[in-house]
């Protein structure tokens, strides 16, 4: 969420969580942004391998 629509997140609230969130949304975009994606990949092959064991 942070990562695509990071004027949205009330980061003041919260906390040391919302410091480094910013700092790293605003520094590493790409990173997190490719990050996103792969985690998302991964989840869906975790679920297909799952679906076939079970």
């Amino acid at each position: 969420w942070s990562v695509f629509w990071p004027q949205q997140i009330p980061y003041d609230t919260l906390g040391p969580l919302g410091a480094l969130t910013k700092y790293l949304v605003k520094e590493y975009h790409g990173f997190m942004y490719t990050g996103w994606w792969l985690a998302w990949a991964v989840h869906l092959f975790e679920a297909l391998v799952a679906l076939k064991v079970c």
